[in-house]
């Protein structure tokens, strides 16, 4: 026997395998004209739409809604209110890739994009768990905008119980699901306090805590000022060539300006911004070897920039990778590797060319704050910006302490719809500094805690897969007829079904249209 296109094993002694629209009613929701206006916030009839099935509350039983109606307004849009219980889903477009399946708390209305059953004259709860093995997405006609039809659902095959046995099944279920509820609830528990433990990781490291132990047994310590003062000799000798060099291209661009041509003017050097020492610390109760100082004196900060218009094969198609914010925010690995696009000479032109080995940062919208260290050369697009000049035994150290920032520097206000980290802003940023050697000491504290915390992330994702897997198992046995035990005193499903079929029968109802004048389906009727 086969259910849809899923074989279906021999069912047990008692038992019959059944079509829906043999028990059950097949229900399309309705969007009429003017059913958002007029809205009662007293209204006794929820109107549910796709949306609703993910809201708070929402989770199993649909009760929420910004949607409600007076009997009298649902009489005038001629809207079917369906019974409470019925189970729903999404019957168009992608929502029908989640597979969400949900009841309705109360009786209600949904909208045309949702589909509903209705099991007539045996346990709803019965069907309602053997409905969660039924994966939607395979009826789903694989068109643009994806549609179930009532010809999708009513054919598939249901194994019908006895009734007696269908309230066993369902007690021996809800007992197991119990179990693995309160299991997952405690794996997501622990989930939370390693998303905690790891943002203590990070503030213990750069407020000097996560190597007190460290700094103890060292018989000589290096200061942070001294990195500093190292850092800027270095920064100076190289903004004097870096004048020298500019000095020499502005003769160049005199003596060919005196000819008649009109080439771009070079610009100067930026100076490097002023430090102040251990003054400039906003960071409270550092260790007595540490200060700080804003990442422009550290580094160059430098932005990306993006060809327009985009998609112009001009510039995009060819070799040079096209390092964008969905690469770096796309997982929380440390490096980037690859990227998946790429873009011309002259796109190249068009951007910023950032060598490998770079420390980027992305700069704007909901994923801004997110570091990534490059290994492959690329352009960079306006989304992120650069770290240049800096230090290499450093990166490293910076690379964490904006992981630590990601959050306070997405709630920067600046007034804008979109949250945007300009240059200005990001040089502003400032960093703790210690000596070099405590900063690759730092590293390996935060790498070897976080490693432990990944490990453990990744059993509590597998444990999870587990338990889902479980729960499918027990639905797999519940519905084979080997959870609970036969009893050869019930009454046999077929019998079941004739008087199911009869009632159907007497009252005629498919479900298509209402009974009644206030256009409700009651449980009397059917």
């Amino acid at each position: 026997m086969t259910e849809g296109n899923r074989e279906v094993r021999e069912l047990p002694k008692g038992w019959s395998l059944v079509s829906i629209s043999d028990v059950c009613l097949v229900m399309s929701g309705q969007t009429p004209k003017g059913v958002d206006s007029n809205i009662s916030s007293d209204g006794e009839i929820p109107w549910f739409r796709v949306g609703n099935m993910n809201e708070p509350g929402n989770e199993r039983a649909l009760r929420f809604t910004d949607i409600r109606l007076t009997q009298e307004r649902a009489n005038s849009l001629g809207l079917h209110v369906r019974p409470e219980n019925t189970i729903v889903f999404p019957k168009r477009g992608g929502a029908i890739a989640t597979n969400k399946k949900r009841f309705l708390g109360q009786p209600s209305a949904y909208d045309l994009n949702l589909m509903g059953i209705f099991p007539v004259g045996f346990n709803i709860q019965y069907f309602w768990y053997w409905f969660q093995t039924v994966d939607l997405k395979r009826f789903s006609d694989g068109s643009n905008v994806p549609q179930i039809n009532h010809g999708d659902i009513e054919p598939l095959l249901f194994p019908l119980a006895p009734l007696f046995e269908q309230s066993r099944i369902v007690e021996k279920v809800e007992e197991l699901f119990s179990d693995i509820d309160y299991g997952i609830k405690s794996l997501k528990t622990a989930q939370k306090q390693l998303k905690v433990y790891r943002q203590a990781v990070l503030k213990w490291a750069f407020d000097g805590n996560l190597t007190e132990a460290w700094r103890t047994q060292q018989s000589t310590l290096k200061t942070g000022e001294a990195l500093l003062t190292q850092i800027k000799a270095e920064r100076e000798n190289r903004d004097r060539q870096q004048v020298a060099e500019w000095e020499m291209a502005v003769k160049e661009w005199e003596a060919i300006e005196k000819v008649g041509k009109k080439p771009t003017k070079p610009q100067k050097p930026k100076e490097l911004p002023p430090f102040t020492g251990a003054e400039l610390c906003e960071l409270s109760k550092l260790p007595n070897e540490w200060c700080a100082a804003k990442i422009d004196f550290i580094c160059d900060v430098v932005r990306g920039a993006s060809p327009r218009p985009a998609g112009n094969p001009k510039y995009f198609g060819g070799e040079i990778p096209w390092i964008v914010v969905g690469d770096l925010t796309k997982d929380e690995n440390t490096y980037l590797t690859k990227v998946t696009n790429f873009v011309t000479e002259e796109g190249r032109e068009q951007s910023r060319f950032i060598e490998p080995e770079t420390l980027l940062l992305t700069n704007s919208g909901a994923t801004l704050g997110v570091p990534k260290i490059i290994k492959i050369g690329g352009c960079i697009n306006d989304g992120s910006v650069a770290f240049l000049n800096l230090n290499e035994n450093m990166k490293l150290y910076l690379y964490w302490f904006l992981k630590s920032q990601t959050l306070k520097l997405r709630g920067i206000n600046q007034g804008a719809a979109q949250p945007n980290l300009n240059t200005t802003i990001v040089g502003n940023i400032v960093v703790p500094v210690t000596a070099l050697e405590e900063q690759e000491q730092i590293v390996q504290e935060i790498e070897s805690r976080l490693s432990i915390c990944d490990q453990l992330e990744a059993t509590i994702l597998e444990n999870l897969q587990k338990a889902e897997a479980l729960r499918q198992s027990i639905l797999k046995q519940a519905f084979e007829g080997k959870l609970v035990p036969q009893d050869p005193n019930d009454e046999p499903a077929e019998t079941l079904l004739d008087r199911i079929k009869a009632e159907r029968q007497v009252n005629g109802n498919t479900g298509k249209k209402s009974k009644s004048s206030h256009q409700q389906l009651t449980l009397q009727e059917l």
